[in-house]
């Protein structure tokens, strides 16, 4: 296991030596390939958000899509049926810009961060069987340590996001 010693009291060295560095001009011409382009299309347009959508992210085998809007809201949807499975009232009081399934919790954990400064750790398996319109479930943790919005929520590898274990609430 890694040693989690940040001499300058700053995340940021550590991220950075974990980053592969991929040349440039590679990663650019992917990102900007013509074919590429040409082969994307509308496959469906999901509803169920009353506000801007400002992040999606997929479930490790790709059956789950999780997102987050500016209606606090966070929207778990099946790929199979192309159907909302849940809706859950975050709490957050500001827009969320970030949703991701923690890694290894047979997708029961979520976690959201929000123009708020919160990050908010969900156990959806305490949604059971609700109907959709049920929205209520509590946060398992809330984490209350930025003093600015959360743009971003990322997995070090090591059970941690931000500097929260990813098995709270289990």
């Amino acid at each position: 296991m890694e040693s989690l010693c940040f001499h300058d009291g700053n995340i940021t060295d550590f991220i950075d030596a974990r980053t592969l560095h991929v040349r440039t001009d590679i990663n650019r011409s992917l990102q900007l390939h013509s074919s590429l382009l040409r082969r994307l299309s509308l496959e469906r347009e999901l509803e169920g958000h009353r506000g801007c959508v400002n992040t999606i992210a997929w479930n490790s085998n790709g059956s789950l899509l999780i997102s987050g809007s500016d209606d606090t809201c966070i929207n778990l949807w099946s790929y199979q049926s192309r159907k909302l499975l849940h809706s859950i009232d975050s709490g957050h009081t500001a827009n969320i810009f970030c949703t991701k399934f923690v890694p290894e919790t047979s997708d029961e954990l979520v976690v959201s961060g929000a123009a708020d400064a919160e990050v908010r750790l969900f156990n959806l398996s305490r949604s059971g069987r609700r109907r959709v319109e049920d929205s209520t479930i509590n946060p398992s943790a809330l984490f209350q340590c930025h003093t600015r919005r959360i743009k971003k929520l990322a997995n070090l590898g090591i059970q941690i996001w931000y500097g929260v274990p990813a098995r709270m609430g289990h």
